[in-house]
């Protein structure tokens, strides 16, 4: 089976609430599917609470999966939410 580095998900149109549920979601799923990071997809205009949201949640911030969440350099629209892994984690 072939690993995937980069899972994305887009939360365009949800609530806060539903956005940040799904969110978590998709980071566990990432996490034990051994993806390096969780793309997320919010807009960046009607986008703009989502995206605040991601960057201060709590639920976010502190998931023992979770290395750090950055906004996208390239894309003000995308956070990328990166993930913990060690060398040991990885079957090759």
């Amino acid at each position: 089976m072939q690993k995937t580095k980069i899972q994305e998900i887009n939360v365009h149109g949800l609530s806060v609430e539903k956005a940040i549920t799904r969110i978590l979601y998709a980071i566990e799923r990432a996490y034990f599917n051994y993806d390096f990071e969780v793309r997320v997809i919010h807009g960046y205009n009607k986008g703009d609470a989502i995206k605040t949201a991601i960057r201060e949640s709590d639920e976010i911030i502190n998931s023992p999966y979770v290395r750090n969440v950055r906004p996208d350099l390239l894309n003000k629209g995308v956070t990328i939410i990166e993930l913990h892994f060690q060398e040991e984690d990885y079957d090759y």
